[in-house]
């Protein structure tokens, strides 16, 4: 995502849902965890199966969808709960991608609060 910064509430979003859920460390710092990859995140064990992996990144996303939408998140045109999920399952279950890549997807399915509003 070449848009990892602060500014950015599809960034700073998943960042914050990461840390509440307790799959980053808390002391990651937000200019360092764009460049964190799904294979660092507390669920990811290499001993699972693919099968356990994906029903983990199944419940992870859930949790993030409902973090997301409790910040006051709605689905963008064109996107819903299902897709969102599947979304964020595909990324999360994908040892190479980073949370620039899972903020990037996010920013394609939800529409953040005050977001595009110059807030």
């Amino acid at each position: 995502m070449e848009n990892w910064q602060r500014s950015n509430r599809a960034a700073r979003t998943t960042w914050l849902a990461l840390r509440d859920l307790q799959q980053i460390p808390h002391d990651l710092l937000f200019e360092e965890a764009g460049a964190y990859k799904m294979d660092q995140l507390t669920f990811w064990a290499r001993s699972s199966s693919a099968e356990m992996r994906q029903l983990q990144a199944r419940s992870i996303a859930m949790a993030i969808d409902d973090n997301f939408r409790g910040r006051g998140a709605k689905y963008e045109q064109g996107s819903d709960g299902g897709k969102a999920l599947q979304g964020i399952a595909n990324i999360l279950i994908d040892e190479k991608k980073t949370m620039a890549n899972l903020a990037e997807n996010c920013d394609q399915n939800y529409q953040f609060w005050k977001e595009n509003m110059g807030v």
